[in-house]
């Protein structure tokens, strides 16, 4: 049984990353701050502790796997649209996908898939953790330690290094909040004090506006703030996912369904921002509207559609481990 609460988020976290490659403008300082390490915090907030090669074998079923198809398609594509006549460079499409779906920025070539592998390495680094250490407060420190070295590492010394390891250090901070949250039980369905609505709202605030957090790019205009202001999103959209199940059920699940495959969105996405196929379906089948540009609208509707399509397939359901879930009674969850 799953809390919907927690897919609600996840397909807000996924609408929202959808229309942040869309933008260049204001908009992108209102999402970016938090869409990305809530993905990480939600992921911390379910980690299990178990062997390490358990956790090995569960990720790379739930991750790597997703994030091979990913990069099979993205090569095949360019196979096929380069026999048409279309300007692919395969060679470095097949470099960023052997370093993670990172690169330097000099090539300028990046795929949203590199969030499946960040998510590995902080998932297998996490378990070697609370393998071999017992105290909270240690792991605490080293993942600190880990997060800001990596920030340094990148903003300082300008290194590359593949894997999304540098990526991966702020996102493992992310990671240790969200399982910290669940180990003191700090997300319920009780009422929340007002100050803790007021440094919710504060952090938020600020993170927007100083902006700039970018976790790929291993950027982040105020670290502490961008921080602060994750974990005030997360409180903020929890809060609010909690609000709508609790006020639109029905609906609600529905959209929890939704959250639940956001491997499948997250996959399509990447291959639809690779070769911008979203816009030249809607050119084709809008052929008679000139000048449209609903490149949002586009996207999402792109990304819904065919993931939709996809998880009515035995095969993709199972290679994926996709399956419609049981969710746990909304009222009972108040009480």
């Amino acid at each position: 049984m799953r809390n919907p609460i927690f897919d609600i988020m996840k397909f807000i976290a996924i609408i929202a990353m959808i229309i942040g490659h869309c933008v260049h403008d204001w908009r992108l300082q209102l999402i970016y701050p938090w869409h990305m390490p809530l993905f990480f915090i939600v992921s911390g907030y379910f980690f299990k502790p178990q062997t390490i090669l358990k956790t090995i074998k569960h990720s790379t079923r739930q991750l790597l796997i997703p994030y091979l198809i990913t990069a099979i398609a993205i090569i095949t594509l360019a196979l096929i649209y380069n026999f048409f006549d279309a300007n692919h460079d395969i060679l470095n499409y097949t470099k960023v996908v052997l370093m993670g779906g990172t690169n330097p920025n000099t090539w300028g070539i990046g795929f949203a898939s590199w969030f499946l592998i960040s998510l590995f390495v902080c998932t297998v680094t996490y378990s070697v953790l609370n393998h071999f250490i017992k105290s909270n407060r240690l792991i605490t420190t080293i993942v600190i330690i880990i997060a800001f070295s990596t920030y340094y590492i990148k903003n300082y010394f300008s290194i590359f290094i593949p894997f999304t390891l540098l990526q991966s250090g702020m996102g493992l901070l992310f990671f240790h909040i969200g399982h910290i949250f669940h180990q003191r039980n700090t997300i319920t369905f009780k009422h929340y004090p007002i100050y803790l609505w007021a440094c919710a709202i504060f952090f938020c605030i600020a993170s927007f506006h100083f902006g700039a957090l970018d976790m790929f790019f291993v950027y982040y205009s105020n670290i502490i703030i961008n921080i602060l202001g994750a974990i005030g999103a997360y409180f903020i959209i929890f809060q609010f996912s909690s609000f709508f199940c609790s006020h639109f059920p029905k609906f609600a699940l529905k959209i929890a369904q939704l959250g639940s495959i956001t491997i499948l969105f997250l996959m399509v996405h990447t291959i639809d921002t690779t070769f911008n196929i979203a816009p030249q379906i809607t050119q084709k089948v809008l052929f008679f509207i000139e000048n449209i540009t609903p490149n949002i609208a586009e996207r999402i509707l792109f990304t819904l559609i065919v993931s939709l399509l996809l998880y009515q397939i035995p095969i993709v359901r199972k290679v994926l481990r996709l399956s419609k879930h049981q969710y746990l009674d909304i009222k009972a969850l108040k009480s």
